[in-house]
């Protein structure tokens, strides 16, 4: 009993997701999206993505920092634009990236009217504090 009361306590207060990105409803019909919904349906017989080119996705983020403020308009200088955010930012801000090459996708329906699914896709992803030193220095 001990080990189960354990057990729904750990699966409890853990976090889970269900998806590696957030996509619009509608999808059913690309059957890449089974990279992200396993248990969708697929209308299709079959599939075969083109390798290197079926999906490429580049995510990038900032903490801190948008590109309107460095290029938004306004009557101030982007170099004095640029020096304020510098100044602004803190060690606790950061940049991310995120990058998806799908590099082998397929799938096939069995005589029974199950799908199956595989794939390959490379993924990078980074996360860079903000060197607040080095950028003050650097500028």
């Amino acid at each position: 009993m001990r080990i189960i009361s354990i057990f729904y306590i750990a699966f409890g207060l853990s976090v889970s997701f269900a998806q590696n990105k957030q996509i619009l409803y509608g999808f059913e019909e690309v059957p890449q999206s089974l990279m992200l919904n396993p248990g969708s349906k697929v209308p299709q017989k079959s599939h075969f993505g083109i390798p290197f080119l079926s999906q490429i996705h580049i995510n990038g983020g900032a903490s801190g920092l948008s590109t309107f403020d460095i290029f938004g308009r306004s009557s101030v200088d982007i170099n004095t634009r640029i020096r304020n955010k510098i100044f602004e930012m803190t060690e606790k801000d950061f940049f991310t990236a995120t990058q998806q090459l799908e590099i082998l996708n397929f799938g096939w329906r069995s005589f029974k009217d199950i799908y199956f699914s595989g794939g390959i896709y490379q993924e990078l992803d980074v996360i860079s504090y903000f060197p607040r030193d080095l950028a003050i220095l650097a500028w």
